[in-house]
């Protein structure tokens, strides 16, 4: 994952705790038609780390990780039924068009 995504030009990365547990992923890939875009992907968060603020502070990071990396724009495709997603990426004044 990592290599396919650097090899784009953009990353991906992992949050462990201590002991190396995976609590969470995010990913920011290249979009190969326009240049300066990047597409948000594999934004998860392990359900027990969700509410404390995590996830908010997962997206900021991946935000300053875009703007460090030269992306001037983010896209991002999300379910409807992802309540907690939703509801972080519109206080995070992304445009909101659901695919399903």
């Amino acid at each position: 994952l990592e290599a396919h995504y650097a090899a784009a030009g953009g990353c991906f990365e992992v949050l462990e705790d201590a002991q190396g547990t995976i609590l969470a992923t995010v990913g920011l890939h290249r979009d190969a038609e326009t240049e300066g875009v990047a597409e948000l992907r594999k934004m998860y968060l392990r359900a027990d780390q969700r509410g404390q603020g995590l996830g908010k502070a997962l997206l900021n990071h991946a935000l300053d990780r875009a703007r460090a990396l030269g992306f001037r724009e983010i896209h991002l495709e999300t379910a409807a039924v992802l309540k907690s997603a939703v509801a972080l990426y519109a206080r995070s004044r992304f445009d909101l068009v659901f695919m399903d």
